[in-house]
């Protein structure tokens, strides 16, 4: 096995493990935490693709890309925009 399919493959091991994982519920598909390992899948994915190319799967993983990368830049901006990104407050000793 060369080393752009088995980059491929760990993507496939991320898309098959954040899906199967908010199946079962112990992960919410609405966190940044799936988002991100759908972003990390995609583009493991478009590596092994640049070896064995195929236009319709890398149209998909590009796409995935953008999609997960703009999710998580307005979960950014939204938490940036409500102050949640400000380290909590600590309690007094």
């Amino acid at each position: 096995m060369d080393l752009h399919t088995a980059i491929g493959l760990i993507g496939v091991g991320f898309y098959i493990s954040s899906y199967a994982l908010v199946q079962i519920h112990k992960m919410d598909g609405n966190r940044a935490l799936y988002s991100a390992m759908n972003v990390i899948a995609a583009s493991l994915v478009f590596v092994s693709l640049l070896k064995d190319f195929n236009l319709a799967s890398m149209v998909t993983q590009v796409t995935w890309i953008a999609v997960g990368v703009t999710g998580l830049v307005l979960r950014v901006h939204r938490q940036y925009r409500s102050g949640l990104d400000e380290p909590p407050a600590t309690s007094p000793r």
